[in-house]
């Protein structure tokens, strides 16, 4: 009988432990944020003569920096009870619209630069940065659709519009790429 009152008392411990909270989202989101920035700065100084492979594979890396980023958000997100409180959700909503202009802007800077990054000489530049997208939207798209869930119904159209904002933004680059 004792044996079943401690595995019971360390059950609800570990629950207690494992929970999250919307400051783990949020803290998550600064952490996409930083990596976002990063990322949009490679792209937008990658320049549209005489770019390296090193430069590019920065940008790759980069690439890959951001979609850990927002898996490892998305696993807090999914662990939230939702929806979260108004404020909670304005908070999370501020952080995208600080967000949304700089992912616009990359994504801008890789339609742009597409003559630069693919011309490096290796043949599949092309493919790889499609590929990169590709991983971006997808985790984009999970992670959008993991906050929708939580997301209070006073902030729920605004943080649609900005979700189709950032879609947008990447389907436009993808199809440059995949054309």
């Amino acid at each position: 009988m004792q044996f079943k009152s401690l595995f019971f008392v360390v059950s609800i411990v570990a629950a207690a432990f494992a929970a999250h909270t919307v400051d783990d989202i949020t803290a998550g989101l600064s952490k996409v944020d930083a990596a976002v920035t990063t990322l949009q700065t490679g792209i937008s100084s990658f320049p549209q003569n005489g770019g390296n492979m090193q430069q590019a594979m920065n940008v790759h890396n980069s690439v890959d920096d951001v979609v850990a980023a927002v898996e490892a958000t998305l696993k807090v997100a999914v662990d939230i009870e939702g929806p979260v409180s108004v404020d909670d959700g304005k908070t999370i909503l501020n952080i995208f619209h600080n967000m949304v202009p700089i992912i616009n802007v990359g994504l801008n800077a890789v339609v742009e630069k597409k003559d630069a990054l693919v011309s490096l000489g290796i043949g599949r530049a092309q493919a790889i940065i499609a590929l990169d997208l590709q991983h971006l939207l997808k985790a984009v798209v999970d992670l959008e659709t993991s906050l929708l869930a939580i997301t209070p119904p006073e902030c729920l159209d605004e943080a649609k519009t900005l979700a189709a904002s950032v879609k947008a933004s990447l389907d436009a680059s993808i199809k440059v790429y995949v054309a």
